[in-house]
């Protein structure tokens, strides 16, 4: 019997055309279903209940998350407040400090200590009793100048 005679090669990979299967879903008559096993696919009332239930899920994330961030918008307000008073309280407890400091030390101009904290008030007051011994020194340095000039 003599070989069956084949098409030629057209793609270049050894198999004939008719060899070749054909993507899915070619070659069907239209009305004419693919044969091959599919999963079958989710009707609209079963999408529905899968957002409707997605949508459930969501909410009740958000209403935790809004609690959440309520409590820490609370929690918040409450250290606002808290910073809020000490600061009043270091800012009194500053003011006292510079009033003792200057009763103590009465050679010091009351215009020349300023700041709102300790350490403020301290660098100042360094500062002023600066300035105080260069005036003092000057003073003494102009009297003796005058003590020397007179007869």
């Amino acid at each position: 019997m003599a070989e069956e005679e084949r098409p030629p090669d057209t793609d270049g990979t050894g198999e004939s055309a008719i060899d070749s299967p054909l993507p899915e879903g070619e070659g069907q008559r239209e009305g004419e279903e693919d044969a091959s096993p599919r999963a079958e696919e989710p009707t609209t009332e079963e999408r529905l209940a899968t957002a409707e239930a997605r949508s459930e899920a969501l909410a009740a994330d958000l209403e935790t998350e809004r609690s959440a961030l309520q409590e820490a918008q609370d929690a918040l307000r409450q250290a606002q407040g808290e910073r809020d008073g000490l600061r009043e309280q270091l800012s009194l407890a500053a003011a006292k400090y510079r009033e003792v400091l200057l009763a103590a030390l009465p050679e010091v101009p009351p215009e020349l200590v300023a700041g709102q904290s300790v350490e403020e008030i301290d660098r100042s007051l360094v500062s002023a009793r600066t300035t105080v011994d260069a005036v003092r020194r000057q003073l003494a340095g102009r009297a003796a100048a005058l003590q020397t000039s007179r007869p």
